[in-house]
């Protein structure tokens, strides 16, 4: 559970509205999911904009989804991704989104990958996705931040990290995720800290092992596990579940190796 106080909150709700869904004075916004979800509310309502609620109960449907937006003059559309792969087109090269991508952080969020010892990750170079909370320089402090985790005894914190920079102190929250950033600022998501598997001194995440099994027309699910090995400490291994259509073969292990 997540304790947030009376800062974080309303906070992370006006960067959603205002940076996110770019919500102002004048502009409608329809968000698809349970409207009792917080920033549908908040979100709207903290940038002076309107909400929109249409709620048939009944099942998806893309076509009455278009003629719901071509009824009411919503400006703003916040839907799942299921909802955008029946309504975008896959090959748009005008999009400036990264597919498989976690994209950029919102203006004012100092996000970013270090490595173990708090310096800034080349591109490309998987590292640590940490917050920077607390720095010297007030500019690059975030204090938006939720109070930490409450365990069953009432306790409450977080994962935080401190450096000492040039004789100076930085705060870093760690969000327990393994990630790298390209040279465009996007950010790219390899697996929690925890589930990263150590083989020889390089760092696998099973997010990416599981990705690539899956490009495989024989796999219907995959799940990538460690296990122990006397030279390299780990390796990786994968529990697979084929499609029908290749559960017969007695080819496909091999084939998958």
């Amino acid at each position: 559970m997540v304790i947030h106080n009376q800062v974080s909150f309303p906070l992370a709700l006006s960067n959603t509205g205002k940076f996110w869904m770019q919500l102002e004075p004048g502009k409608l916004f329809w968000n698809t999911a349970d409207q009792g979800v917080a920033y549908s509310f908040f979100g709207a309502w903290n940038c002076d904009a309107t909400l929109f609620v249409f709620d048939d109960h009944q099942p998806f449907s893309v076509h009455r989804l278009f003629n719901i937006l071509n009824r009411f003059p919503n400006t703003t559309l916040c839907a799942p991704p299921l909802v955008w792969r029946q309504l975008t087109l896959r090959d748009s090269k005008d999009c400036p989104i990264q597919p498989g991508s976690m994209g950029k952080p919102a203006p004012g969020i100092p996000l970013n990958v270090i490595d173990v010892d708090e310096r800034e990750c080349a591109p490309s170079e998987e590292g640590n996705i940490a917050l920077k909370i607390r720095s010297p320089n007030e500019a690059e402090s975030f204090f938006g931040i939720f109070d930490g985790y409450i365990d069953e005894n009432g306790c409450v914190s977080r994962p935080e990290h401190q450096f000492i920079v040039n004789g100076k102190t930085e705060t870093w929250y760690l969000t327990g995720d393994k990630g790298r950033k390209d040279e465009m600022n996007y950010f790219w998501f390899v697996g929690r800290a925890d589930d990263v598997i150590n083989s020889a001194g390089y760092g696998i995440g099973p997010f990416e092992v599981e990705s690539t099994l899956k490009l495989h027309p024989a796999v219907a699910e995959s799940t990538p596990i460690s296990s122990p090995d006397p030279k390299r400490g780990e390796v990786v291994k994968a529990l697979v579940v084929l499609t029908d259509e290749y559960s017969q073969r007695t080819s496909t292990q091999q084939d998958l190796c």
